[in-house]
């Protein structure tokens, strides 16, 4: 029996309930089970995460990770807590990343991955404990424009939630320097050459200091992505073949967001500089979304204060639609 539930019959039952629930838990609440399985995406293979909650079919939650992340990753630390609540969770790696096919590593190729996304979306009826019926996508960052990108070809979906989403590419150029876009133009130039010649690629951080030729220069965007993407324990590298910019740069998911009609959650952080604020904000009045702005910078939504309020109303949102 889901948790919520459980939660739901200790407070109809009053104090004998209570203790009894408090006893109960550890006897009545299945361990959670973790299964990979893989799957083709073109010409490429998808590493897909299942994590349920025990046995049965549950309200599903698709996920993945943002810019250079991993589903091991960050998305993982939401995931334990939605598969605690009762949800089964489809996680998987984009091609080039992790433990999914396709060289050069690590490049991002959005048109690529939000082809991964709706390869994963259209094996959902072939993985153990999904609740077809019952369907939400989540997705950080990146991966949050990703979500809402897609999301207006699956009205049958109960549930999107996109936090710190990447909206707009104008906004991303705006957030570099003139010497930051040289000295990337540079970098760009230099791979593509590579790539013609059959060489190796040319990379460029990921994230970087502001200045330097990365993807993310935003004060305080490196130190916050290293303490965030690169944990014990993560496969995360802060590198990408120089193309990966001109792919970014390119890449506007507010285009298509407003033809939405699933219920919609969306999460921003009042710092944030790399994802700002305002075009969710007004993206999700624009929706009728739900809309939750916490305190902090882009990355710090994946820990402390602001991970702990963005988890709990994304697991009331899942509630409240999909249960």
């Amino acid at each position: 029996m889901p948790q919520s539930v459980v939660r739901s019959i200790c407070r109809a039952s009053g104090v004998v309930g209570a203790v009894l629930c408090l006893m109960a838990p550890a006897a009545a609440v299945a361990a959670p089970t973790t299964e990979h399985v893989r799957i083709p995406s073109g010409r490429e293979t998808l590493d897909v995460t299942i994590i349920s909650p025990g046995p049965g079919d549950h309200p599903t939650v698709v996920a993945a990770a943002g810019l250079g992340g991993l589903f091991e990753g960050n998305p993982t630390k939401y995931a334990t807590r939605f598969v605690a609540a009762g949800y089964t969770v489809v996680g998987f790696d984009y091609r080039y990343f992790g433990s999914s096919t396709g060289s050069p590593r690590r490049l991002v190729d959005l048109k690529a991955q939000v082809a991964d996304w709706r390869a994963v979306i259209g094996k959902l009826n072939t993985f153990p404990s999904v609740d077809e019926s019952r369907v939400g996508l989540w997705g950080t960052s990146m991966a949050g424009g990703h979500v809402l990108n897609i999301a207006c070809d699956y009205p049958w979906l109960r549930a999107v939630v996109a936090q710190v989403p990447h909206l707009d590419a104008s906004l991303a150029a705006r957030q570099l320097t003139a010497p930051t876009l040289l000295g990337i133009a540079a970098k760009v130039t230099a791979d593509l050459a590579n790539a013609a010649l059959g060489r190796p690629s040319v990379n460029i951080p990921f994230a970087g200091k502001p200045g330097t030729a990365a993807m993310m220069t935003a004060p305080g965007a490196w130190e916050s992505a290293q303490r965030s993407l690169a944990e014990p324990g993560t496969r995360y590298v802060n590198s990408t073949p120089a193309r990966s910019a001109l792919n970014v740069l390119g890449y506007s998911p507010i285009k298509r967001a407003g033809a939405i009609t699933s219920p919609t959650f969306i999460g921003a952080a009042t710092g944030d500089r790399v994802a700002p604020a305002a075009p969710a904000r007004a993206l999700a009045a624009k929706l009728g979304a739900e809309y939750v702005e916490v305190e902090g910078e882009h990355f710090e939504v994946y820990s402390g204060a602001a991970f702990e309020r963005l988890v709990a109303t994304e697991t009331a949102f899942l509630d409240a639609h999909l249960r």
